[in-house]
């Protein structure tokens, strides 16, 4: 399963709009999505625009993969539950932000073992596809490099930067 998410603060149509469209060529794929406000909720699949913390735990702990934001509380979450995470950075430039912070956020993290990043949605069918193609490789990634202990060194890698 494929979780989706957001976070609270604003809409990210952009990069909710671009897994519907994947998604109307994938139904096999199961998917939720968090997806905060927004004035177009997906068509191919599942969503809601906000859900409780118990609920959000739930859906990320079982999915397989999570597709977000690059905001830092949708990174410790993967880190911690070690679940690879696609995130596209929200832009000021788009009004889906107040800064471009996460830009920066997805380019520290980008490398580290369970993530991908993406500069632009159009990125979003081929990194969502590489991914799916490879999950084993990235459950590997988690149990051999121990989540929690990476988890700290990238934190404070990022935070002294």
């Amino acid at each position: 399963m494929i979780f989706v998410t957001v976070g609270s603060q604003l809409p990210f149509d952009r990069l909710v709009n671009s897994v519907d469209d994947w998604a109307g060529s994938q139904p096999q794929v199961e998917i939720f999505g968090q997806v905060g406000d927004t004035d177009n909720p997906p068509k191919n699949f599942a969503s809601v625009s906000t859900m409780s913390p118990e609920e959000y735990q739930r859906r990320f702990a079982e999915a397989d993969l999570i597709v977000g934001h690059a905001g830092m509380g949708t990174i410790i979450a993967a880190l911690e539950l070690g679940k690879p995470l696609l995130m596209l950075p929200r832009l000021a430039s788009l009004k889906e932000s107040r800064n471009d912070n996460q830009v920066g956020t997805a380019r520290h993290f980008r490398d580290f073992a369970l993530f991908e990043a993406m500069q632009s949605e159009s990125e979003v069918p081929a990194k969502m596809n590489h991914m799916l193609a490879n999950l084993d490789a990235y459950r590997r990634a988690s149990d051999e490099f121990g989540v929690a202990d990476s988890l700290i060194d990238a934190i404070r890698e990022f935070v002294g930067s």
